[in-house]
């Protein structure tokens, strides 16, 4: 009998444990998640054990999730969520679990770290300066300059500062003292700003090999979500894009360690007006928004699902594992309003139009990261000309 621990956040609706109570009717499975939960109990798994904390992202819980996996001695521990990566890292590493250990887990959550994993894979990374000073950002400036500071460990472009020039970090510096904690504490890195195209893909790995990778470019580029939607749209299959991301994957779960334990990733590359190629980030889990949505509609694949039947060791059970690269049945792109009102009713969506959901905003609110939206929705095209002009009609 396998024994998993499952760290599941709030606000996800995931049937985690069915996913694999089906697949494994003998696993053993306790879930940690918060109280605030949006999983219907009656809606778990039998048998599963469910242990909730006042919140779920508190030290406190990391506390109780320790407590909890040194009198299981869970045989895995799975996740699927940004918070919980090096959580989970950590319980690997500390009770000897088979997985990603938590040095590994680190590398796809801090920025500085990450460089490593592009490294090993042979790629070349967006140029930066590790800063813990304004003399550090000033030589940034200096060597490349329009510079990206972001916090070491974010994600969806959230405290994302771009700076022009020398003069603009000084202006920043004077306006925002709270900015030199941050710079002082180690906790920023400084990047070349680079124009051009923005592409994510998001994949399953399993071992050395690439079950799916599917990829999307960016419309507007993800930093500005404040001034416009979200938008991407997956890239035409056999397109230079297309080949260039699957290949960038595939050097990644290559140059990974032996049992390294990532099913899941998202990367995030650029492309300069020259057709150069640069490694941007990447990350240990499924990207945000509608992508997991979007993807299941190309594809008729659940990418979660898929990475946690693998996780579990449950790969009988995975559609990707006996059917690898699935065709694309329809090309795919994702709408989310991060900066307005989407202004849309259901009623009046057409066809190619579907997932549609909306919330009301109230005036003091404002997005905070790139997938904190407002309301989205999917559009279907045949290839990504028609699902760009679609998109923007809508938007």
């Amino acid at each position: 009998m396998t024994r998993i621990l499952l760290l599941q956040q709030p606000a996800s609706t995931s049937p985690l444990d069915r996913w694999i109570i089906e697949a494994d009717p003998s696993t053993q499975i306790t879930m940690v998640t918060g109280k605030d939960h949006r999983r219907d109990l009656e809606d778990m798994a039998p048998g599963t054990q469910i242990v909730t904390v006042d919140d779920y992202f508190s030290d406190e819980a990391t506390g109780t999730i320790m407590d909890v996996a040194r009198d299981l001695k869970p045989d895995r521990v799975l996740c699927n969520a940004e918070d919980d990566v090096v959580r989970a890292g950590t319980l690997r590493s500390l009770l000897s679990i088979q997985g990603t250990t938590a040095s590994l887990a680190m590398q796809f959550r801090d920025k500085l770290r990450m460089k490593r994993i592009f490294h090993n894979a042979a790629l070349t990374a967006v140029r930066w300066v590790d800063c813990q000073s304004v003399d550090d950002l000033f030589a940034a400036s200096d060597q490349f300059g329009a510079i990206v500071l972001k916090p070491r460990a974010g994600a969806g472009s959230k405290g994302i500062r771009i700076f022009e020039d020398k003069e603009t970090v000084i202006h920043a510096v004077a306006k925002d003292p709270a900015l030199l904690a941050s710079l002082h504490q180690h906790a920023l890195i400084a990047e070349e700003y680079v124009a051009g195209d923005v592409f994510h893909t998001d994949a399953v790995l399993d071992g050395v090999n690439v079950l799916l990778a599917s990829v999307s470019r960016y419309v507007y580029p993800p930093h500005t979500f404040q001034e416009h939607p979200v938008m991407s749209v997956m890239v035409d299959s056999g397109s230079r894009d297309a080949q260039d991301m699957y290949e960038c994957t595939e050097a990644i779960a290559q140059s990974l360690p032996e049992d390294h334990g990532i099913y899941l990733i998202h990367l995030e590359t650029y492309r300069r007006p020259t057709g150069e190629l640069l490694a941007g980030e990447i990350a240990a889990r499924l990207g945000g928004g509608m992508i997991k949505a979007s993807i299941s509609r190309a594809y008729g694949v659940d990418l979660s699902k898929e990475s946690y039947l693998l996780g579990a060791g449950l790969r009988h059970a995975s559609v990707l594992a006996s059917q690898p690269t699935p065709p694309k049945k329809l090309t795919v792109g994702q709408v989310l309003w991060t900066s307005t009102d989407p202004g849309l009713s259901e009623e009046v969506l057409p066809e190619w139009a579907s997932g549609y959901w909306s919330k009301p905003i109230r005036p003091e609110e404002h997005a905070v990261h790139s997938t904190d939206a407002f309301g989205g929705v999917l559009v279907d095209g045949k290839d990504e000309v028609e699902v760009i002009e679609r998109m923007v009609s809508l938007a």
